[in-house]
């Protein structure tokens, strides 16, 4: 059986990355060589300079502007983590072929992440459209920030609806996503766990050795966040209170103690061994919760996937809604006992929608 993915894979972010890895390594059950596939994104609907996102002579001016904008350690960390994530992908043989030369594919899975937003313009290799596959699967999708009402805006309904139809089967990953679906298509899809959650990285964390020495607070926040003067004297006041360092993993924030580029698993492993997690991402969260680590979310434009994530793994107490309540957050216990039974239902379902795509190519065999 021939299986390809098609995912965000050339986002420039470890959650993206870690999704793909962990939806590959379920996957690998029906084909060990199943990849993603490339694809040309676009951008018609972003208000912003589309060189940014491709890597070539059109993106000096960029990063010139980055340079002089950020500054030489934060643009010279992202350099090298851009390096670190696109060597990880190759190494470990993440990403195959162009969509459209891939021959023989016997099912496309698409998903997981943000897949389904068109808040950067129509991408029909999302919704499978053009997709040389017997039969094309949605795991977990998501709109992210998409609504229906920009759905609207934009003349887009027609478009998702054609997508919704060549779809064999479709699962989601939210609430919003799933109304979303229904609304357009009267398709209630089901609502599944974001890969990293469904494959647990149960064997890599076997080979987990403590990073340093030092007990420390792990910071995963994106770099334009965080970065006010309140959030950051929250931070520093409840790590000097505890004798913790205070640790940036994965981006760059001046006033963290250290700052550390890791390849994917690596993140994992400083997760892991964290004190706490402090995080504004979905896939910090999503971390937090698989390697049981003691956490405190604050949630900004992303409320549509994050919020429901809290939501759902029973942790809506550990959203920051002042930073001056961080302490209280931290300092309350999480009953990952209860988390964790969580965790393995939605495994269960997650695993037996997978197999019943999988049957379904068998049985046209």
């Amino acid at each position: 059986m021939k299986i390809r993915i098609i995912t965000h894979h050339t986002v420039h972010n470890h959650g993206a990355v870690l999704q793909l890895y962990a939806l590959e390594h379920v996957l690998y059950k029906y084909d060990n060589n199943v990849c993603a596939l490339e694809y040309t994104k676009n951008f018609d609907f972003l208000d912003v300079d589309v060189n940014k996102y491709n890597i070539s002579l059109r993106s000096i001016p960029y990063y010139c502007g980055f340079l002089v904008e950020k500054g030489i350690l934060r643009t010279l960390f992202n350099i090298k983590k851009r390096v670190i994530l696109e060597n990880f992908k190759k190494k470990k043989n993440m990403v195959g072929e162009y969509y459209s030369k891939c021959k023989n594919l016997d099912a496309a899975f698409i998903g997981s992440d943000e897949v389904f937003s068109i808040e950067p313009g129509l991408n029909t290799v999302f919704w499978g459209l053009g997709v040389p596959a017997k039969f094309v699967f949605a795991y977990a999708g998501c709109f992210g920030p998409t609504t229906i009402d920009f759905i609207k805006e934009k003349k887009a309904e027609e478009y998702i609806e054609a997508g919704i139809k060549r779809f064999d089967k479709i699962s989601v990953r939210d609430v919003n996503s799933q109304t979303i679906i229904s609304t357009l298509s009267g398709i209630l899809p089901e609502q599944l766990c974001d890969p990293v959650i469904l494959y647990g990285f149960y064997e890599e964390k076997k080979k987990f050795r403590r990073p340093i020495k030092e007990k420390y607070i792990l910071i995963y926040s994106y770099d334009e966040n965080m970065n006010d003067s309140n959030e950051i004297s929250s931070v520093q006041c409840f790590a000097q209170k505890k004798g913790l360092k205070i640790i940036s993993v994965g981006f760059y924030h001046k006033w963290c103690d250290k700052n550390i580029n890791v390849d994917p698993i690596e993140l994992l492993c400083w997760v892991s061994f964290a004190e706490y997690v402090v995080t504004d991402t979905f896939h910090g969260t999503v971390m937090s919760i698989v390697m049981n680590t003691p956490f405190a979310t604050k949630i900004r434009g992303n409320r549509n996937k994050l919020g429901f994530l809290l939501e759902e793994y029973e942790s809506l107490d550990r959203e920051i809604i002042d930073f001056i309540n961080l302490s209280e957050i931290l300092n309350k216990p999480i009953n990952f006992d209860n988390v964790n039974h969580i965790i393995t239902e939605k495994r269960k379902k997650a695993l037996f929608y997978i197999d019943s795509c999988i049957k379904i190519v068998k049985e046209d065999d």
